[in-house]
């Protein structure tokens, strides 16, 4: 059965990971693998991030009766922006499909370690040294049969 299908523009997203390997911001172990990232990253292609799977992160994605469509990070989110555009509350429905298994796990770094990034610009003598701004070291690694595109996206995420 044909389905609509969300998809992530990923080439400027891949572009900004080439750019972090190239200027050293990322670093590929060995470095005999950049070149395989480098042929990914330079010849990827939109990537289609919904799965029609029982289980996993929903797609954060609400319509309303009339197709309308709201974006939201939660249902009280996507609540009041269909409010804002109805001009008052109507029933949404959350999009049935999951987030791709590879696109959710390159989420990890960020809902984990976003926190830690923003203290980066707060001044460090009036926190505790627990709180103070730290190198953010982050490992992507996988069995060698995981060593395809999904790793190689997740750095673009």
């Amino acid at each position: 059965m044909i389905s609509t299908q969300w998809f992530v523009k990923i080439e400027t997203l891949a572009a900004k990971a080439l750019a972090a390997v190239r200027d050293g911001q990322i670093r590929i172990v060995p470095e005999r693998f950049e070149k395989v990232y480098f042929n990914w990253l330079e010849n990827i292609q939109d990537w289609c991030i919904s799965r029609q799977l029982w289980w996993g992160h929903r797609i954060p994605v609400w319509y309303a009766p009339d197709g309308s469509v709201f974006c939201a990070h939660s249902a009280a989110a996507a609540m009041a922006q269909a409010e804002a555009h109805f001009g008052h509350a109507v029933t949404l429905e959350q999009d049935q499909d999951v987030l791709d298994t590879w696109f959710s796990s390159g989420l990890w770094p960020f809902s984990t370690l976003a926190g830690r990034m923003k203290l980066r610009t707060s001044s460090a003598s009036i926190q505790p040294a627990c709180l103070r701004p730290a190198t953010i070291f982050c490992f992507l690694g996988g069995a060698h049969d995981h060593a395809g595109l999904g790793v190689h996206r997740q750095s673009a995420v």
